[in-house]
């Protein structure tokens, strides 16, 4: 499809949805709180978008989220505070990205994750902190 932008109350019905796909659209930005009740929700697809910005409360309430596909997007920039709600999720794809910095913390709240794929940014320094407290990661893509 080309879907720009998604109205906020797009997903208010649908409280039993386990799994969105929006890939491959034309999609710059995703309001914060548009995933509110979707507690169910366990993968989202995002990838092959034009999001350049992950906002703070853009995931808030995913609390079953396991998978977030965000893979060839044009992010260069995500708030320290986008994955703090997010302690189920096992898989993160950011790769094909614009990303040139990480915050420290990012990723420290995602204590059961097992992959995080960041191949194919502009990272030019990865600082030990980074990946403090990941103790199940299996696979941890810098390509």
């Amino acid at each position: 499809n080309k879907l720009e932008r998604l109205n906020t109350l797009i997903f208010k019905d649908t409280k039993r949805l386990k799994f969105l796909s929006l890939e491959k659209n034309r999609i710059a930005s995703i309001q914060d709180g548009i995933f509110n009740g979707l507690t169910k929700l366990t993968t989202i697809e995002l990838n092959d978008n034009k999001l350049s910005f992950l906002n703070e409360n853009v995931f808030g309430g995913l609390i079953e989220l396991k998978e977030l596909y965000l893979q060839r997007n044009q992010i260069s920039s995500i708030d320290r505070s986008v994955f703090l709600n997010l302690g189920q999720l096992n898989s993160l794809n950011l790769e094909n990205n614009c990303i040139f910095q990480i915050e420290l913390n990012l990723f420290s709240k995602l204590v059961i994750i097992d992959e995080i794929f960041l191949e194919s940014n502009l990272l030019k320094e990865i600082k030990n902190l980074y990946f403090q407290n990941l103790k199940w990661i299996s696979t941890l893509d810098l390509k």
